[in-house]
């Protein structure tokens, strides 16, 4: 409701009339392997969103692949999805190799539990549902922190079988 608020505000400040156009509903996109890494207490993302598409996980997979003998089905039997830079998961262990403010964070343990990760729905829901953040850089703090299964199995970490997420597989991908 308060996300449908603000687009009726910014719509009715460019003259939209809806007496004649009533709104009924938005929409969102969802781009469900563009990854954002935030703290949850400022509200202030780590480093800019890494898209779908965004090769420089590439290598990440080769390496994991590697790791198993070459074999980009290493994690197809847990997660129904080859070994691949598309996927979440790659995109988080590239976070956590080269953006040393979020390792700082993971390694202290007051803050670990601050630090969050999530694909475009995740990031959504959170600032649609959160209240406005003091802090530069960040729209809001203390959102809904979710998912939904068919995102959530997009990341590699999720286990199809038991729809859980899977500590094996995350230490497959982010190297523990």
């Amino acid at each position: 409701i308060k996300c449908m608020k603000a687009v009726t505000l910014s719509l009715k400040s460019k003259k939209v009339d809806f007496n004649k156009r009533p709104l009924k509903a938005i929409g969102i996109t969802n781009q469900r392997e563009t990854t954002i890494a935030w703290n949850s207490e400022t509200g202030v993302p780590y480093y800019n969103a890494i898209v779908w598409d965004d090769l420089r996980t590439t290598s990440i997979a080769t390496h994991i692949a590697n790791e198993h003998g070459g074999n980009q089905d290493c994690v197809r039997d847990e997660t129904g999805l080859p070994l691949a830079s598309y996927f979440a998961g790659t995109k988080v262990r590239w976070l956590l190799d080269n953006v040393p403010e979020l390792a700082q964070d993971l390694q202290d343990e007051k803050k670990r539990s601050t630090v969050r990760f999530g694909t475009v729905d995740t990031w959504l829901l959170y600032q649609l549902t959160g209240e406005p953040s003091n802090f530069k850089g960040a729209a809001n703090v203390g959102g809904i922190f979710g998912t939904d299964v068919s995102n959530a199995s997009r990341w590699l970490f999720l286990n199809i079988h038991t729809m859980k997420w899977d500590k094996k597989l995350i230490d497959t991908i982010c190297g523990a």
